[in-house]
């Protein structure tokens, strides 16, 4: 069972925008401060919080809907909240203050995912895209129009899943150190039918689905990477629900 302490406290850096607000702290067990959160109003005035997710370095539960659940089994958490931000999905786990009208949230959401089941899958995204990351889908293309949740790919281990990342990367990377060794014609940046137009229908050829495919976008960005030295995509193990 979680203890807490409810407290006013200054909220951000010092000067015109910071303000009181407040706060709770969330003990376990042991008495050790495992988490501390800014109390905040729905929108019928019931005073809530999101903790933080334990599992997480960053404490954030996106694109991690098994630990949101296990943190609601934990009794940590009542339920899901979602906003949107620029086209970004962000996912929080709430917990009220009220804990009669708290616990009976927790109780619908644990009977709503009793019986879910949960894998690893890999999300690909672009660092200076509002539009946020999509998973990888069987056939090595993100998630677009027209696919459903079962055509996403997913993996029984959280190793298995970054192992696949690690080979994406390692052929893109092949692919990249290849490309800047090819002979320099009288403009690089454009095609060559000779020399640039074999190169890319070759190793198109090797990837599944061809520019379509999470291989040639990791190839492109870290082609695109070495020419401007700033990372272009991100890559990284997350959970998905099973359909």
């Amino acid at each position: 069972m979680y203890k807490t302490r409810r407290f006013k406290a200054l909220n951000g850096a010092k000067g015109k925008y910071s303000r009181i607000v407040d706060k709770i702290s969330i003990y376990n067990q042991n008495g050790k401060q495992i988490d501390c959160c800014v109390i905040q109003k729905d929108k019928d005035g019931r005073e809530y919080y999101h903790p933080s997710n334990p599992n997480d370095e960053m404490g954030l539960f996106l694109g991690r809907p098994k630990d949101a659940i296990e943190c609601i089994r934990a009794d940590f958490g009542d339920g899901f909240s979602q906003s949107h931000l620029f086209g970004m999905s962000l996912e929080n786990v709430v917990r009220f203050i009220d804990r009669k009208h708290g616990e009976s949230i927790r109780q619908k959401t644990l009977e709503g995912w009793k019986n879910a089941k949960f894998a690893y899958g890999v999300s690909f995204g672009y660092l200076n895209s509002f539009n946020g990351s999509r998973n990888v889908c069987k056939n090595k293309c993100l998630f677009g129009y027209g696919d459903k949740p079962e055509d996403v790919l997913t993996f029984d281990t959280e190793e298995a899943a970054q192992a696949f990342i690690d080979d994406i990367n390692a052929k893109a990377e092949e692919y990249a150190n290849e490309y800047e060794n090819l002979p320099l014609t009288g403009n690089r940046d454009y095609d060559d039918k000779n020399v640039y137009t074999p190169f890319f229908n070759r190793i198109e050829g090797k990837m599944e689905n061809g520019t379509n495919s999470v291989y040639w976008r990791a190839f492109s960005g870290i082609s695109h990477e070495r020419k401007n030295g700033q990372k272009e995509y991100r890559m990284e193990v997350v959970q998905v629900v099973l359909p």
